[in-house]
């Protein structure tokens, strides 16, 4: 949608949204991501930001007026969605979730193949250099 005037018609949409486990992306009218959220029933999730009680946060009350449009992405398990999640959230920074923001320090492999010699080191938060990093990992144990 385009303009500010229309509103996401729900209605047509959520009977659209598999019932799997998956990541969905709320878009703002400028096709801004405004919120990343994941779901182990999408379909089921998303209908919870349209009850006639919603969610009480905040930007929950604004859906109506910002949200332009929402993308959903199917995963195989809860767990691929949540890494997923995760993933988006560093990559799109959307303004809504904040929680996730700013990491809250999943698990990374990093190797920095520059070195004289090369080892894998773990850490919370990578960063963008030329090393490569592996994850995010939700705990040693996966990694």
């Amino acid at each position: 949608m385009s303009n500010d005037d229309e509103r996401f018609d729900h209605q047509s949409f959520l009977p659209t949204v598999p019932r799997q486990p998956g990541v969905y992306l709320m878009r703002d009218h400028h096709d801004q991501v405004v919120y990343v959220g994941k779901a182990k029933d999408l379909r089921s999730r998303l209908r919870q930001y349209f009850a006639k009680t919603p969610d009480p946060r905040p930007f929950v009350v604004t859906l109506p007026q910002l949200l332009g449009s929402i993308q959903t992405i199917t995963t195989q398990n809860e767990k691929e969605a949540l890494l997923l999640e995760r993933t988006l959230i560093l990559e799109y920074a959307p303004r809504h979730n904040v929680a996730l923001k700013f990491g809250s320090g999943h698990l990374y492999l990093r190797l920095d193949l520059r070195s004289q010699s090369p080892k894998f080191t773990v850490t919370r938060f990578p960063k963008r250099d030329a090393a490569r990093n592996f994850g995010p990992y939700l705990s040693g144990g996966d990694m």
